[in-house]
């Protein structure tokens, strides 16, 4: 993915909650996958919208049908666990 649009999946709503949609993909995973949904799109996503999201290791982009939609509040990373080598 291009730098824009990584920064467009991980920034803030002006409510400071992330738009995130559950989305079926067309391939064989027996789940729904959660995607954060990039601020300029969250108008234009609606149940049913018809999506591409990146999948798997090397992020290949796959078609997909968003089947809910919900607001999550954004919380702070959990701090990282000191690395003893």
């Amino acid at each position: 993915m291009d730098s824009s649009l990584d920064q467009a999946l991980v920034s803030p709503s002006p409510t400071g909650e992330l738009l995130v949609a559950q989305v079926a993909v067309d391939h064989p995973i027996d789940t729904e996958l959660t995607y954060r949904v990039p601020p300029s799109l969250a108008h234009d996503v609606v149940i049913g919208s018809r999506v591409v999201v990146p999948l798997g290791r090397g992020n290949r982009p796959v078609t997909g049908t968003v089947m809910s939609l919900s607001q999550q509040p954004i919380e702070p990373p959990a701090p990282a666990p000191p690395w003893n080598p």
